[in-house]
């Protein structure tokens, strides 16, 4: 039974990831330009740009029984959760610029929510003055969450996906399965 239930969960994982796109652009580019912009100077103005690979909701300690555990909390106390990281990066330079162009570049196709288990591997961590915000992604499901400072700069479609991901996997290397 508990066989069934682990293979009921990696089918919706593996096969639930479908996303739905709509090209809905109310917002007038005025508005995402000083968005765009603000995340820019977010990122320049970082004492510290750190990406990382963790543990997502998936892992499960030896024993734990087979329901959907909680996804971890990538924050303690405002800071970034040592315990569920399994790779880090931070992020200058070159790489930074990359990021910036990544996270700030426009979209006119805004990808709508997925249907299938959101399970976050990787953060994007903004440190500044000991603040931390942050964007938790989601490579699988092309979801993300991100800090209330920051969830009204952020849009992604399958491109900024594809960039993201080619940054962290080739530039970054922390890709790998975690």
């Amino acid at each position: 039974m508990n066989l069934s239930k682990f293979i009921i969960v990696c089918l919706l994982f593996i096969f639930g990831c479908t996303t739905q796109k709509s090209s809905d652009n109310k917002n007038s580019s005025t508005t995402l330009d000083v968005s765009k912009d603000s995340l820019r100077i977010k990122l320049i103005e970082a004492d510290t740009v750190l990406i990382v690979g963790h543990l997502g909701r998936m892992f499960k300690e030896p024993g734990h029984n087979d329901s959907l555990p909680p996804i971890p909390s990538i924050l303690i106390n405002g800071r970034p959760n040592l315990s569920i990281i399994k790779k880090q990066t931070v992020i200058t330079g070159l790489d930074l610029d990359t990021l910036i162009n990544i996270l700030t570049k426009p979209v006119t196709e805004i990808t709508g929510p997925a249907m299938c288990i959101f399970d976050p591997h990787h953060t994007i961590f903004i440190i500044k003055n000991g603040e931390t915000s942050f964007i938790d992604v989601c490579f699988n499901c092309e979801q993300f969450e991100a800090s209330d400072n920051l969830k009204s700069f952020i849009d992604f479609n399958t491109n900024k996906w594809s960039e993201l991901y080619y940054f962290y996997s080739k530039r970054c290397k922390i890709l790998s399965k975690i």
